[in-house]
């Protein structure tokens, strides 16, 4: 039986899907959420000179870290609770008077609470970056409620790269929408995970300390003739993967790991994974040796900041791990 992996399995089926369908997407697609973010903050940074902070949710990804120090601005950190709200008052108190970008994160596919934090834009100077990456893509350009907002395709659909950079009421229109590359050595690999010699129980997910930045933004050509000659069933993948949180939550329920009770699931909710608390480090220990012995990826999430990792790793947000909810299986007939 092939491995239950968090990110769905690549299929060149959908590559020769492409070749008969219309192209539905005129727009520029980025290589990943970071390099939309890098030219959203180009962009801002650019015609708003003024703007020389940003803010950060502590409970966020190093790798995003280097493609926002590129550009020489200030960078601090807000506070999450532990069902993932934002901390309102601290971050009040940290943006103050001063012109400042804020990037709000909508975790595991689910909103953050956009009614405060538009209380906050229409009382502070400050410009939000929406990162939707844990959500499902969506090519509309309509009713975005930040200044600019950011999606992963890889985190939800069978494509090697690509991410659409919107900002409030239009898209990001540049001179050439098909700039595109060949896929990469890696991206060649991970296209063929599903193989079996290809694939194996170990994890290729590494602590690394990111140093550098890819400077090469383009979607890679194989990924660009899916996505733009690809319509996707939402919907059937909505509840695909619905089914799969609603299964680990009851999986779960006596198992020794908190929920996130607040997270509640809507019909448009299209879950990234199923994450919860272990209850401690030995907790994380536990499940991802499950994990390895049932073929399933089970990962902590996120590997933190380095400047704030100490401090987070001891607190609840340290012991986030996270279950599979990957609609090309169906968790009831795969664990039952």
């Amino acid at each position: 039986m092939g491995k239950v992996t968090i990110q769905p399995l690549f299929s060149y089926i959908n590559l020769l899907k492409s070749i008969i369908s219309k192209n539905h997407i005129d727009h520029r697609l980025f290589k990943s959420g970071r390099h939309s973010l890098d030219y959203a903050l180009r962009e801002i940074i650019s015609n708003n000179p003024r703007f020389k902070n940003i803010l950060l949710p502590k409970l966020i990804c190093n790798e995003i870290i280097p493609y926002i120090e590129k550009h020489k601005i200030n960078i601090n950190y807000y506070n999450i609770e532990d069902n993932l709200n934002i901390d309102v008052k601290d971050l009040d108190n940290i943006v103050n008077d001063k012109p400042t970008i804020i990037l709000v994160v909508n975790y595991f596919g689910f909103p953050a609470d956009w009614r405060l934090i538009n209380n906050l834009m229409e009382r502070k100077d400050c410009l939000v970056i929406e990162d939707n990456a844990h959500s499902y893509p969506n090519d509309s350009i309509k009713n975005i409620k930040s200044d600019y907002s950011f999606d992963s395709y890889r985190k939800i659909l069978p494509v090697l790269s690509g991410s659409m950079l919107k900002k409030k009421n239009h898209a990001i229109l540049l001179a050439n929408i098909a700039e595109i590359r060949m896929p990469s050595r890696s991206e060649i690999i991970y296209s063929l995970r599903y193989i079996k010699n290809f694939f194996s129980n170990k994890s290729y997910k590494n602590k690394t300390v990111v140093e550098s930045v890819d400077k090469n933004n383009k979607i890679d050509s194989i990924s660009n003739a899916i996505i733009r000659g690809n319509s996707f069933n939402r919907l059937s993948i909505i509840k695909k993967r619905q089914q799969n949180y609603l299964f680990w939550r009851k999986y779960l329920n006596d198992k020794e790991v908190i929920f996130f009770d607040n997270l509640k699931l809507t019909k448009e909710t299209c879950p990234y994974a199923f994450p919860c608390y272990a209850k401690n480090q030995s907790g994380i220990a536990y499940w991802k040796k499950w994990g390895v012995e049932n073929n399933i990826n089970i990962i902590a999430w996120p590997d933190f900041p380095l400047i704030i990792e100490n401090d987070m790793q001891s607190s609840n947000l340290g012991r986030i791990i996270l279950f599979p909810v990957n609609h090309q299986f169906d968790l009831n007939k795969r664990i039952g």
